[in-house]
């Protein structure tokens, strides 16, 4: 698993703390870690704001699970102070209860929660921010908490230098690192496959968001559709804006080569399956499919959003940046990559390099290096 030994001065207790397991790139790697961390002797507290019932990632069971089922939604202004006053204590609890020398948590609100929590508390918090947060809102109110709540954070991990750079002009006093993503374990298993456009489908993969733009992926094939009759685009996820997803493919006409999977736990088959993959996005923040498919040897086309996708693909090396909203474009390339099977095995092979460029062991000591940082009695900011 790629495991690296626990450095005896690093923390040997340490609580994950996330909004829940429902799926996700978030959520995958927080299962990832604490099973890698468990599994290297350390013990591993993971907490969820939701209940254990919506899990879709498996964590090991020397992992000490706390689902805290207190995710319900606030119908008043009142309501949502007593809820977010349970919430902070709940996980000031389970910090306590824990026995942890160090929390790590995972996504805005979370991350302003647990800092909330942790203040009586003489825990060091690291906090994780998941996508590029200039573009994602989370309201005026959550924002500014996390103006308040971030400095007092014992370190910051963001994906990109993009995010650092921006983040090192209002969080001057608090470390960041940068953390891309790690090739997922499963992406390696095989050798990379030869891509021969034979399969003819393309294929996105995520939750059926706004930010997602996958309406915008879908106005793209409908246009290219007209030179590519024999082709299909897959579309493997779920969310809120899928009804209307669908009756937009029917809307174009395109709704016979328009393929809604649903939510898969096993992407092996959806690869094998998939002859290039699309990512519309209007943000990112380090997408972990993008670097599963291209580790497997499928190279992908995305719109060049803010940010991640320009940190992974190498504009016609191993994929195609498309500029950031272009339907016109996003449509022409996709024309162009599925009519040129010489360009498609060309770019395949360059895009399995992912493997070497972001590896396992290199994302492992990226985190054993914060883990030991932040908890230097010298460095401890709490």
């Amino acid at each position: 698993m790629g495991t690296l030994p626990l450095p005896t001065d690093d923390p040997s207790k340490i609580a994950l703390l996330i909004h829940s397991l429902s799926g996700g790139g978030a959520e995958r790697v927080v299962a990832d870690l604490a099973n890698t961390w468990v599994s290297a002797g350390r013990c591993v507290t993971l907490v969820t704001m939701t209940d254990s019932k919506s899990d879709r990632y498996d964590v090991s069971p020397e992992v000490r699970r706390v689902a805290l089922a207190l995710d319900r939604p606030s119908k008043t202004l009142w309501q949502g102070i007593w809820n977010n006053w349970r919430r902070v204590r709940a996980i000031r609890r389970a910090l306590r209860e824990s026995g942890a020398e160090l929390a790590i948590s995972f996504v805005d609100r979370m991350n302003i929660t647990t800092l909330c929590a942790a203040d009586r508390l003489k825990i060091p918090v690291v906090v994780c921010e998941r996508t590029d947060y200039r573009h994602h809102s989370i309201g005026k109110f959550w924002d500014r908490q996390r103006h308040r709540w971030y400095p007092t954070a014992a370190t910051l991990v963001v994906q990109t230098e993009e995010v650092a750079g921006d983040a090192r002009d209002w969080l001057a006093s608090v470390p960041i690192e940068v953390i891309p993503n790690a090739v997922p374990q499963s992406a390696i298993t095989s050798s990379p496959r030869v891509q021969s456009g034979a399969a003819r489908t393309i294929t996105w993969i995520g939750r059926m968001a706004e930010e997602k733009g996958v309406a915008e992926l879908i106005d793209a094939f409908g246009l290219a559709a007209r030179d590519l009759p024999d082709w299909t685009l897959a579309l493997v996820g779920d969310g809120p804006l899928r009804g209307s997803l669908e009756a937009r493919a029917n809307e174009l006409n395109v709704g016979d080569q328009v393929q809604f999977h649903g939510w898969q736990r096993d992407l092996g088959e959806v690869y094998d399956r998939t002859t290039f993959f699309a990512l519309p996005s209007r943000y990112e923040g380090f997408p972990n499919v993008l670097l599963e498919c291209m580790a497997r040897g499928i190279p992908a086309i995305s719109f060049d959003c803010p940010s991640g996708p320009r940190a992974i693909i190498r504009d016609n090396v191993d994929g195609l940046l498309v500029p950031a909203g272009d339907v016109a474009q996003f449509s022409a390339a996709i024309v162009q990559l599925a009519k040129d099977p010489e360009r498609l095995e060309r770019l395949g092979l360059a895009a399995a390099e992912v493997r070497e460029r972001f590896g396992r062991e290199k994302y492992l000591r990226r985190w054993e290096d914060v883990l030991e940082k932040t908890t230097d009695p010298g460095n401890l900011r709490r």
